[in-house]
């Protein structure tokens, strides 16, 4: 496609969407990009094959993508990279929590859960932050829930996966802050993103995150 043929010298900012269901939240950061004259993909978890699909929109470009690969996910990024594209701010919203009491999960159920929400993460996290370092510059968010701090029953299961989420966000941030990339942890106390105005809740949340100059760096905000 022709959006990968732009010359470096054309560098333009990006944010980076991806996950399960973001389509609403894309389009609340979508006015916040377009202000800032930053390009904005949208990347949606396809787990039906390991090709990239690209779609570019009218104010964005849509992708699908199996989150669960690494491979797919670094060439993803790589991929942005050679549409002459650097990342600012990736958000990850993972799949939304599951009300059910854990004796009702599966094995398969759990591996389900962890993939689309702990694996994505680190997949995600790796390639996401790796080429931020060269500039010393980035903001990388995940969207998480309040059971991975409180845990309640009906709950447990998820509050679990979502735990390990949070410590994966403490440890980037211990590590890479000093590094100039700004890692943050959104408590969501509901998940409905596609309600629009909790997607515009959500946006402007991590929109205030981008925007927080280093003295005043978040490391865990609650929606």
């Amino acid at each position: 496609m022709n959006i990968f043929k732009r010359k470096k010298s054309s560098q333009q900012g990006c944010i980076v969407v991806i996950g399960s269901g973001v389509e609403a939240l894309s389009q609340a950061l979508l006015l916040q990009a377009q202000s800032q004259k930053l390009a904005l993909y949208q990347v949606r978890h396809s787990q039906q094959d390991n090709t990239l699909q690209f779609e570019a929109l009218d104010q964005l470009t849509d992708v699908k993508a199996n989150l669960i690969d690494s491979k797919a996910v670094a060439h993803l990024f790589k991929k942005i990279k050679q549409a002459g594209h650097v990342v600012e701010l990736v958000v990850f919203q993972p799949a939304p929590p599951l009300e059910m009491a854990s004796t009702d999960l599966t094995s398969e159920d759990m591996q389900q859960r962890w993939q689309h929400t702990g694996l994505s993460a680190i997949n995600i996290a790796q390639h996401a932050i790796k080429p931020m370092l060269p500039r010393q510059r980035g903001k990388f968010i995940i969207l998480g829930s309040m059971h991975a701090s409180a845990p309640d029953s009906g709950w447990l299961a998820d509050g679990a996966v979502h735990a390990g989420n949070r410590a994966l966000l403490q440890s980037l941030a211990r590590e890479f802050q000093p590094q100039g990339i700004q890692c943050c942890y959104v408590t969501l106390s509901g998940w409905s993103t596609e309600n629009r105005q909790t997607a515009q809740a959500i946006a402007q949340t991590c929109w205030h995150i981008y925007q927080q100059p280093r003295s005043a760096w978040s490391q865990e905000l609650s929606v």
